[in-house]
């Protein structure tokens, strides 16, 4: 997936699961589709392999800045 590019509706951030001491890039949209992949070589899978998919509501605020700019 190395060569995939995702549309300006999807947002890029980065998460690890400590568990298993590993990076993704996490590629996820305003409906909670979210798209993990491996950020380097591990022992897991290489850079751009598909780790996981998640599909439902978003678990965070979409956009991430929305709530801040009402705070306070």
């Amino acid at each position: 997936m190395v060569a995939v590019k995702f549309p300006p509706s999807f947002t890029h951030c980065h998460a690890s699961v400590s568990e298993i001491n590993i990076s993704f890039d996490v590629y996820s949209d305003r409906f909670g589709l979210e798209y993990w992949l491996h950020e380097k070589d591990s022992k897991l899978g290489k850079k751009g392999d598909l780790y996981r998919i998640i599909y439902g509501p978003s678990r965070r605020p979409y956009p991430p800045t929305l709530l801040s700019k009402f705070a306070g």
